[in-house]
């Protein structure tokens, strides 16, 4: 009996005839499968020494983190694919250590490689999201160049097709036994390969750390979803008759998707709020605070935006935003202490005294307590103010005194009907006395 991978291979919708080719190296011992993985593996470490630098690391660490990632991806990857074909290794155990004979999951590699990637950046002190950036372009590559290692294994392929890039396997002994299939691993190679292409030059603008990664993993299980439609029922992975890989490649490629926006959404934030200087004062800073509250982790963006904003304002425009967030969403807060207190303009000034500002506050900026942002808009506009006269006095004051940028109209409108009436409630209250 002929073994599949003794078999030809043609493509001849594509007018190609490869006949037959040993899958070992000039029919030595060594299987084309394996040096094709390390091929791929050692273009991957190349291109990574060279753009380490571009994500804030070092050579000596990226050496380090492979030498310490690579065995931990090989092993999980195989140990994935184990899991989920037993019965392939039930009658020859040892075989689960054959693996330059095929059966490594992918998905079993990533999350292998993950796991240990955290740890070591972890231990490093290095930055995880660019320690992932980088590596996630190394697969790209190692993946779509490692693929052909299962052409020559005849592996991983699809349903049959009589499709133009059909792959037609045909018995040497006995030629009526032949059957056209899809070219999966071409079809991979190929939808790998234009990733990292894409993503290389991605990479050169990304806008937050780990954005490279998410969007390897959005791309890989988008298509790897795709193509396991039309994989060969024998080279599924199952659990309970439901094909593992392509859940994780859909699931994986939607939780992507979603962080992707939440971290697109909170650097646009970001970056208003940097420019709100030159595009609308404050009056712009509180309409960011208000609508980053409303995102779904509007508790931690909520936290960030604000301490990156009071980090570059001046002392007036601290006091006024710090007011702002004590008047309306009454969140303790360890208070910013301005070096001068005596040079505030008339803007803060008159919230000095009203602010408050504990002594053990640094001088970092730090201002929001990790326990007690608002989570929610709702939580925001119902909970009371508690800030003296003199804040309702400079709130009027800022809101009468800056421009108003478009899209913030609406809600400033509402701040100041609500400044407004608490103002006049104010003014009774006084009177009565």
């Amino acid at each position: 009996m002929v073994s599949i991978d003794q078999y030809e291979v043609s493509f001849p919708g594509l007018g190609i005839h490869l006949g037959y080719f040993s899958p070992y190296v000039f029919n030595t011992f060594i299987k084309w499968y394996g040096v094709i993985i390390a091929f791929g593996f050692l273009l991957a470490a190349f291109y990574a020494l060279k753009r380490a630098k571009e994500f804030e690391l070092n050579e000596d660490n990226l050496l380090d983190g492979l030498l310490i990632g690579t065995p931990v991806a090989i092993v999980s990857a195989r140990l994935f694919y184990v899991l989920f074909s037993l019965a392939d290794y039930s009658s020859n155990p040892i075989s689960v250590l054959f693996i330059w004979e095929g059966g490594l999951a992918v998905y079993g590699g990533i999350i292998g490689a993950f796991i240990a990637s955290y740890f070591f950046c972890r231990k490093q002190k290095i930055k995880f999201g660019n320690f992932l950036d980088l590596i996630s372009l190394g697969f790209l590559i190692g993946q779509a160049i490692g693929r052909w290692g299962n052409f020559f294994n005849r592996e991983v392929f699809g349903r049959e097709t009589s499709s133009l890039f059909r792959m037609v396997l045909t018995n040497p002994t006995d030629p009526s036994i032949a059957f056209s299939v899809h070219p999966l691993f071409l079809y991979e190679s190929f939808w790998n390969a234009l990733g990292f292409v894409l993503l290389h030059f991605r990479s050169k603008k990304r806008t937050f750390p780990g954005e490279i990664f998410l969007l390897y993993i959005a791309w890989y299980g988008l298509g790897r979803g795709i193509m396991e439609g039309l994989r060969d029922p024998a080279y599924i992975l199952k659990i309970a008759e439901l094909p593992v890989d392509r859940i994780l490649a859909f699931l994986s490629c939607t939780v992507a998707v979603t962080l992707l926006i939440l971290g697109y959404k909170k650097q646009k934030a970001l970056k208003l709020a940097d420019t709100n200087n030159s595009t609308g004062g404050s009056d712009r800073v509180k309409f960011e605070l208000l609508k980053a509250a409303e995102t779904p982790e509007g508790e931690k963006m909520f936290k960030d935006l604000l301490n990156k904003i009071l980090r570059k304002k001046s002392n007036s425009e601290k006091m006024e935003i710090g007011t702002f967030v004590d008047k309306r969403l009454n969140s303790e807060y360890t208070g910013y202490k301005p070096a001068d207190m005596g040079n505030m303009n008339s803007v803060g000034g008159s919230a000095v005294n009203s602010v408050k500002m504990p002594a053990e506050a640094d001088e970092t900026g730090e201002i929001i307590d990790s326990q007690t942002a608002p989570s929610n808009i709702e939580a925001m506009g119902n909970l009371p103010g508690n800030s003296s006269k003199n804040d309702t006095t400079m709130m009027a004051s800022a809101e009468n005194t800056r421009d108003m940028p478009q899209e913030t109209d609406e809600i400033s409108e509402t701040i100041d009907k609500q400044v407004t009436s608490e103002q006049k409630i104010d003014t009774d209250g006084d009177a009565n006395a």
